[in-house]
């Protein structure tokens, strides 16, 4: 206390009121004035310090409250105080928080109304939870196209705190990486390409907030973009919408993306040339779309392979979501096309091996068919009677048949086919087939039929199930070590229910059987892995049942072996069988059966026909048959003298037959689009002795158009005229 005044300046006032005359002096009223004295020093030195602390813990106090708003002001949410009745205390929103809403507003208002009255049922029933378990709850509801999640959190006995996040973003991420996993089961599982492809093109639709989508593949030696799926466009508009992109690859946002390499867009009231014709064609069919996107979809080595376009409804970019969808979409799909790609070069080998070992056969069977051609024209022109001409004539056809029936098995070995599923009779396929066969096989093995009277219609590419039987009987044949004998047998079963109380289906059984040496246990788990063989090197790719297993999948069937060791092998395959009564195709085939039918007068009016056709045996012969049926006939040998007649007859011809490869780099697809552009109502039919732009013919989604393999005959000509001619636009 020695270095304080002497006296404390209260003690002072005092003692000065108490003894205006003077502070008495003994020594004992001394010692009590010091003491009390100190007693004043020791408590300003204890206020000093509690002031001081005091100062200390307000600082620290506004430090925290600060750093805690702060950090709730960079959540994404909104928390609100509520009472035990729902009603609203106190609301705040975070910087960031995306969702809409007045939080201050909130105060006074009851939860069961704001701030998502949608979802007030939901979170009473999760406020009373919560107040009665005296635990946090949390719910999650849909707002619009916002989903949030609201977690309630017990405060005090009579409060809860709610916070409110939107968790969209969170929610389309995980339903993406759903999707995202079930594209990548189906291309496990070795689904075909544009099953794939369309439901990628949904998948983004959905996620990314577009108006549509469709994927292009870049046909490489045309530099034209060919539709592959569209799942947003109607069957009419994609006809239409194959002749504007065709147009636009040329130039304009198409071009640009395939050129560049990277994403370009176009939005529809600055679209100039080929882009302002892509609007217009979707104006008609979608006119609520205001932006296009198209991103180029590449290969590892930067080959673009084709093109991911979106359609938007507003012209602002395409956000980062919708952006980073796309993204996503465009690497399915190279997966989906080189899996594609991988699985035809497989195919493709497999094929070149059959056509290699069927050289001979084929080759002695030509001869053969010449020779009977050769020789009963050789007859005719010596002269005769009428029933020894007419019965060469006879043979003639029918060897010209023959031939025609190898050289489309040969075709459907030897090239790159689309799928091409239609209505076929799997007997049938095996009867045409079985000669073929016979030779491959070779004489020390024995062939045997056993097919069953029923119909055996199914939804099949024929030359897939050709393949499938000759890679069945090349294996036979080198199973069986001197003489045996190969069985293909067919039957009609119904199947289990694939639900319960649901009817059963009918299967075609396909069981193929020989009395070879049989696969061992330790291999057959492994006999359709490709590439896999047991064959001597030279021998065998290990292709064959690999391919078969391909097939089988891709048609929705299912294929099953039993093979004993010493005493054989049989495979069974199992394909769903078309109700004749509902099949198309069937009642087609019986609709406009007219062989042997007469031909005269079988227009119901005169036809106006342009025939394009290079080959001038041909088109004089097609020429012929048409006159003869009483059409009005004019011929073109390639598309530019087409289109000068074309434009000479006033564009108004009822039908167009084209050949489908001719001269000058001009095709029958060229030509017919073109005109049918020009004029909607005008019916094609297009010619082919090619399985490629047969198959591809075949897939056109437009009732007018038909298609027609070479050789025909005048009968198939007739069906063909009669269902073209037929055929609404």
């Amino acid at each position: 206390m020695s270095n304080r005044p002497t006296r404390h300046s209260l003690l002072r006032r005092q003692l000065g009121r108490c003894y205006p005359d003077g502070v008495p002096t003994d020594a004992d009223w001394d010692v009590f004035v010091a003491t009390v004295d100190r007693s004043y020093g020791e408590f300003d030195d204890d206020r000093r310090m509690l002031e001081r602390s005091l100062d200390l813990s307000s600082e620290e106090l506004v430090r925290a409250n600060g750093e805690m708003r702060a950090l709730f002001q960079a959540l994404p949410d909104i928390l609100v105080r509520v009472s035990g009745d729902g009603t609203i205390l106190d609301g705040r929103a975070g910087e960031f928080c995306a969702m809409n809403i007045d939080s201050p507003a909130l105060r006074g208002q009851n939860l069961a109304s704001a701030p998502f009255p949608s979802a007030g049922v939901v979170l009473m029933n999760a406020l009373l939870a919560t107040a009665t378990a005296r635990a946090a709850q949390t719910v999650e509801f849909q707002v619009g196209t916002l989903a949030v999640e609201a977690r309630l959190v017990p405060a005090t006995s009579q409060e809860v705190v709610v916070i409110f996040r939107d968790v969209s973003v969170r929610r389309r991420s995980e339903i993406l990486q759903s999707d995202q996993q079930e594209i990548l089961e189906m291309l496990a599982i070795g689904r075909q390409m544009e099953p794939a492809l369309e439901r990628i093109v949904r998948m983004v639709v959905r996620q990314g907030g577009c108006a549509g989508g469709a994927i292009h593949l870049l046909d490489v030696a045309t530099n034209r973009l060919n539709l592959v799926t569209a799942p947003d466009l109607s069957a009419e508009a994609r006809i239409g919408w194959e002749q504007v992109v065709a147009r636009a690859s040329v130039g304009g946002v198409f071009g640009v993306a395939v050129e560049t390499r990277q994403p370009a867009i176009v939005f529809g009231d600055d679209a100039e040339s080929g882009d302002a014709e892509l609007f217009a064609s979707l104006g008609g069919m979608r006119p609520e779309i205001r932006a296009c996107r198209v991103v180029p979809i590449m290969a590892q080595d930067h080959r673009v392979l084709g093109t991911f376009l979106t359609f938007h409804h507003d012209t602002a970019t395409p956000g980062e979501w919708n952006h980073r969808t796309v993204e996503l979409g465009v690497r399915l799909a190279v997966m989906a096309i080189n899996q594609h790609h991988h699985e035809e070069e497989i195919r493709q080998m497999q094929k070149m091996e059959a056509v290699g070992q069927l050289a001979g056969g084929v080759a002695h069977d030509f001869n053969n068919i010449l020779t009977v051609i050769r020789g009963n024209l050789g007859l005719l022109q010596m002269g005769g009677t009428v029933e020894e001409d007419t019965y060469s004539l006879n043979e003639a056809t029918s060897a010209v048949d023959r031939a025609a029936s190898l050289t489309r098995q040969l075709l459907t070995f030897g090239r790159r086919s689309p799928i091409s599923r239609r209505w076929v009779d799997l007997n049938e396929i095996v009867v045409q087939l079985s000669k073929m066969l016979r030779r491959m096989i070779g004489e020390n093995i024995t062939l045997e039929l056993d097919l069953t009277p029923e119909r055996c219609a199914v939804l099949a590419d024929a030359g897939m199930m050709e393949q499938v039987l000759m890679n069945f009987a090349v294996n036979a044949r080198d199973a069986i070590d001197g003489g045996g004998h190969l069985r293909i047998a067919t039957a009609v079963k119904q199947s289990r229910p694939t639900q319960v109380g649901g009817a059963s289906p009918t299967q075609v059984i396909l069981s193929v059987s020989d009395n070879g040496c049989g696969i061992p246990k330790e291999v057959i788990d492994h006999i359709y892995e490709p590439f896999f063989t047991t064959k001597p090197v030279g021998q065998g790719t290990g292709l064959g049942l690999a391919t078969v297993f391909s097939i089988v999948r891709e048609h929705g069937g299912t294929l099953e072996v039993n093979s004993v060791e010493g005493e054989g092998t049989t495979f069974v395959v199992k394909l769903d069988r078309l109700n004749e009564s509902d099949s198309a195709a069937e009642a087609e085939n019986q609709r406009w059966d007219v062989r042997g039918g007469a031909i005269s007068g079988l227009l119901a009016s005169p036809a106006r026909v342009l025939l394009v056709e290079d080959e001038s045996s041909v088109r004089a012969l097609v020429f012929r048959i048409l006159k003869k049926l009483g059409a009005q006939v004019v011929m073109a040998q390639n598309g530019n003298e087409a289109t000068r007649l074309w434009e000479e007859g006033g564009r108004r011809f009822d039908l167009l037959v084209t050949d489908m490869i001719m001269p000058g780099g001009t095709t029958g697809f060229d030509i017919a689009r073109s005109f049918q552009a020009e004029h909607p109502r005008l019916k094609v039919i297009i010619c082919s002795g090619y399985s490629t732009q047969l198959a591809e013919a075949s897939n056109l989604i437009s009732p007018t158009w038909q298609v027609m393999a070479k050789p025909f005959d005048i009968d198939e000509l007739m069906k063909t005229l009669r269902i073209a001619l037929s055929a609404e636009r």
